[in-house]
């Protein structure tokens, strides 16, 4: 797996199984180490949003 700047990530995105580009585990703690994500309701260290049509940054 190359390292890959998820700020930079862009373009068509499918969800695959094998030979992926950006791999993520779903934790449920101590998401302390590239790639491992915990879903939270409070105290996020980043958000992502997901949305159908774009509108530009606010």
């Amino acid at each position: 797996m190359t390292n890959v700047d998820v700020s930079r990530i862009y373009g068509k995105i499918k969800i695959v199984d094998h030979f992926a580009d950006l791999h993520v585990k779903k934790v449920n703690s101590f998401p302390n180490s590239p790639g491992k994500w915990e879903f939270v309701d409070s105290f996020p260290d980043f958000k992502i949003k997901f949305f159908e049509s774009f509108r530009g940054p606010h």
